[in-house]
């Protein structure tokens, strides 16, 4: 299944000659493997990046310190600043961008993330939670959940 969503996502992007960049918290990553094991994704793949603190999600990709900070860099405007960052660092007009927690922690029961998605001026975005699931099965869920969430809104 994962291996024709990517075989999806390169015909639209070779197609429309468009270039996708990454940002990667929570997923490490996992993203930007599963699209590496594709033949040919230089055409459409430029590069991405993986930032697990608030030091490099603000000074990478621009994200604004003080809400960061006042949400463990976790929430959906930080997801979609990273998108827009992560545009703008790798000068594509497409981005995916990951971040959450892919264990429970005190505040937070099961693990989740939020994935934006940035094509050319418009942000899309959401929360996805992963349940009953250990940390590398969080992150390949969402890995996942972010590729099919980007072929979904280049459908749109």
């Amino acid at each position: 299944m994962i291996e024709q969503i990517v075989a999806e996502i390169k015909t639209i992007f070779e197609n429309n000659n468009e270039k996708l960049a990454i940002a990667e918290s929570l997923t490490c990553g996992s993203i930007q493997n599963i699209i590496g094991q594709t033949s040919g994704i230089s055409s459409f793949f430029v590069g991405g990046i993986t930032t697990y603190t608030l030091a490099t999600k603000c000074k990478l990709l621009q994200v604004d310190k003080k809400h960061a900070l006042s949400v463990n860099c976790v929430s959906e405007l930080v997801a979609r600043q990273m998108a827009v960052g992560t545009c703008e660092l790798f000068a594509v007009n497409i981005s995916i961008a990951t971040t959450g927690y892919a264990e429970s922690t005190p505040d937070e029961k099961n693990p989740f993330a939020y994935i934006a998605v940035k094509i050319n001026e418009a942000i899309f975005s959401k929360k996805v939670i992963a349940l009953n699931m250990n940390r590398t099965e969080v992150q390949e869920y969402i890995s996942l959940a972010a590729l099919s969430y980007l072929l979904e809104c280049l459908n749109i």
